[in-house]
């Protein structure tokens, strides 16, 4: 048996204008704003609460960013209207290949194979200890990046400063990129346990 589907679009106004719609989006707005200490939201809620207060925050912090180095002069000195938060991966929209975005983030994590205590971490490597520093220092991700004497001349090269912190230091990604390129640490591939 065969049948027929009618299907009919009709155009339906708005409701902006309408008194009564105007008092409810007023009410509405007004209830939005009161405080709401001690209800419970749902998971779902709190995360999408969490990703705009952290893009946010993201947005500000690189706002006014400094120019980056000479190896990527396309990008503008205002690093957040090149970059800017969303879904597109960080690493296409500065320009940098899978493999850098992806050093760059195992970097930022703490789970680079560049680390001798992320090495240590997942026992391929017997001590966490910097490799060129003497006295036991863990080598992690604060300590490569932001005061190893080993890296000290590159690190001013590249972050024009011998001691920036981590803020400094991921300011813009490409400086980082920049950074281990130099130390010929770029493509270190993740050791086997």
């Amino acid at each position: 048996m065969l049948r027929y589907i009618y299907i009919q679009r009709l155009w339906v106004p708005g409701h902006a204008g309408v008194a009564g719609n105007e008092i409810a989006d007023a009410v509405a707005r007004e209830a939005a704003e009161l405080p709401q200490d001690g209800i419970p939201i749902t998971f779902a809620a709190a995360k999408s609460l969490l990703k705009r207060h952290v893009s946010r925050e993201w947005v500000e912090s690189t706002r006014h960013s400094r120019p980056a180095p000479a190896t990527r002069p396309h990008l503008s000195h205002d690093y957040h209207d090149v970059v800017g938060p969303g879904r597109v991966r960080l690493a296409d929209r500065i320009g940098l290949s899978r493999r850098e975005g992806t050093a760059l983030a195992r970097l930022r994590t703490g789970h680079s194979p560049a680390l001798q205590a992320y090495c240590h971490f997942i026992g391929v490597e017997e001590d966490d200890g910097c490799p060129t520093c003497d006295g036991g220092v863990r080598e992690d991700a604060e300590h490569f990046l932001t005061s190893c004497p080993a890296t000290a001349r590159v690190r001013h090269d590249v972050f024009v400063r011998e001691d920036p912190t981590l803020r400094e230091v991921f300011a813009d990604p490409c400086w980082v990129i920049e950074f281990l390129r130099r130390l010929g640490r770029l493509y270190v591939e993740r050791p086997r346990r």
